[in-house]
């Protein structure tokens, strides 16, 4: 790990902050491990430079320093200051809302991915889980809501589908109970195979 703070430490500040945006670039379908190090050497370097400029604007001030050579180092040190708190927020706003995406597609973050989640990312997800469950519990009238199945409008109200696993007995919206068995096509509501499509119970033909 110091080898890595190391050779990280010796790169340039925009190099670093773009390679954050990177991470997530290569990995479009997951949400890959928080990179503590880099977002914490890409900090580090901020703060230098924030405090390299103070310095400078200081010495304008007092006059020890030509005002205009100043001048252009200051300017070019605030370039990269914003360039890498741009980078920096791009890669933390990418990986929220990839978590709410995840709540929305599946119900909840899968293990393998929620390992992957920091502290504050974790609680952000339940916080997150918690106001959509209250949302949808202030829309039922008369029974349950769920806003995340059928994310866009049904072609046609039945659709043909192909089960992926022994699941058993399925209790439909029209109250047929039928027994799904793996490669088995079937014709059902399209509301009701929404949800298994995403579980990976079942697929569409």
């Amino acid at each position: 790990v110091a080898l890595i703070m190391s050779t990280l430490n010796n790169q340039p500040a925009g190099n670093l902050a773009i390679q954050l945006v990177q991470q997530l670039k290569r990995n479009p379908d997951m949400i890959p491990p928080y990179h503590h190090e880099l977002m914490k050497i890409c900090t580090n370097k901020v703060n230098e430079l924030y405090q390299l400029n103070y310095q400078d604007l200081m010495s304008m001030k007092s006059g020890s320093v030509d005002p205009e050579d100043a001048t252009a180092t200051v300017q070019a040190r605030q370039t990269t200051i914003n360039f890498v708190r741009r980078c920096c927020l791009a890669y933390i706003h990418e990986r929220m809302k990839r978590v709410k995406a995840l709540r929305w597609k599946f119900g909840q973050i899968p293990p393998a991915i929620k390992a992957n989640l920091t502290e504050s990312e974790l609680e952000f997800s339940g916080d997150y889980s918690n106001l959509l469950a209250e949302f949808q519990t202030d829309l039922s009238v008369e029974g349950p809501v769920d806003i995340t199945e059928n994310m866009h409008p049904p072609q046609n109200a039945f659709v043909d589908v192909r089960a992926l696993v022994d699941y058993g007995e399925l209790e439909t919206s029209r109250g047929d109970v039928i027994v799904l068995r793996k490669n088995t096509t079937y014709t059902l509501p399209s509301k009701d195979v929404s949800p298994l499509v995403r579980q990976g119970i079942m697929e569409y033909c």
